[in-house]
């Protein structure tokens, strides 16, 4: 009998993760989608260099836009651009996990506060190395340094851990 009781209880446990894993896939695939294309037009308007400005103004809105009163997403990480992406308490053991295991599974994490949130890490492809790359040129220097005096999100390969997508489901 308690052999029963405690494989029903893992197996709610189990369906109720696999429920958060699809319900924070569902959530973060817009707020990707919608930073992307807010990125690749303000390439195609302002250039590369220009498009800073414009993630700095855009990236919020989207981001809040995307958020529900159910969850809120966005993106964090140890070395952090926008002061407003530090990581929260709960998202720093998180990012040191990715950080030592270069994992690419996403997480569905319980929180002390009795909340639960999903993860994604966040690896560099191609066209962020514009931005985040060890070798930037002059102009996104001079930008990055204009509107983030504070930047620590330079220095990346392709392929390194950027940070997380993250939903918090209330």
């Amino acid at each position: 009998m308690k052999l029963i009781i405690t494989l029903g209880l893992l197996t709610s446990v189990y369906t109720q993760e696999a429920n958060y894993s699809e319900l924070g896939k569902k959530a973060l695939k817009p707020l990707k989608m919608g930073l992307m294309k807010e990125l690749k037009q303000g390439i195609k308007t302002h250039g590369v260099s220009g498009a800073i400005g414009t993630c700095q103004l855009k990236a919020p809105v989207v981001t809040e836009e995307v958020s529900t009163p159910s969850y809120t997403v966005g993106r964090s990480s140890s070395k952090y651009r926008n002061p407003k992406n530090k990581p929260q308490a709960w998202m720093e053991d998180v990012l040191k996990s990715y950080e030592t295991t270069a994992s690419k599974d996403s997480q569905v994490i319980r929180l002390k506060t009795g909340e639960t949130a999903y993860v994604e890490p966040i690896y560099l492809k191609g066209l962020c190395l514009n931005c985040h790359g060890a070798k930037l040129s002059k102009s996104v220097e001079s930008e990055l340094a204009k509107l983030y005096p504070n930047d620590k999100a330079k220095g990346y390969k392709a392929n390194d851990f950027r940070g997380i997508f993250w939903v918090k489901f209330k």
